[in-house]
């Protein structure tokens, strides 16, 4: 279980602080479970969440960790599929993210760009683009005790 005052990745909302644990006000207070009141970092909005939440929660990589995942992105090459018309790169897009994890979601950037070098993608390929980018450079920033900005510039380097 986590506490009050750690970080935490949770889900798809990207890097949030635990400002508390406890029942919120929406519940009645009695025999209600206990509630993380996650703040997201990223637009600081509030999340509710069940303290035995199904969705994935988990720590930020430690420094050591974002270190080696950038030099795996630029040692290795993405792999695209064979088949790789729009509809099956969104489903295995959506499918490589279901375990958020750092490298789950660094690996679908890798091939996004790998698939578009351009830049020009489908509308849906470029919002998963977009949030994946997102959320990895927020706990890249996390991490390296490093901006969001000087993060993305970091993750487009070990892309290139």
């Amino acid at each position: 279980m986590f506490q009050a005052g750690d970080y935490v990745m949770y889900g798809s909302n990207g890097l949030c602080l635990i400002e508390k644990i406890g029942v919120p006000s929406f519940q009645p207070s009695k025999g209600s479970p206990d509630y993380y009141f996650l703040r997201k970092t990223e637009d600081n909005s509030r999340i509710y969440v069940p303290v035995d939440t199904p969705l994935p929660i988990r720590c930020p990589m430690t420094k050591e960790e974002a270190e080696s995942l950038l030099n795996v992105l630029r040692l290795q090459k993405a792999e695209i599929p064979v088949k790789h018309d729009q509809k099956t790169i969104v489903k295995l897009c959506k499918d490589t993210l279901r375990p958020q994890t750092a490298q789950a979601t660094a690996s679908v950037i890798q091939l996004l760009h790998a698939l578009h070098p351009t830049g020009k993608m489908s509308g849906e390929e470029e919002m998963i683009l977009k949030k994946a980018e997102s959320r990895l450079c927020g706990e890249l920033a996390y991490s390296l005790h490093i901006t969001s900005k000087e993060a993305g510039s970091k993750l487009r380097t070990a892309l290139s």
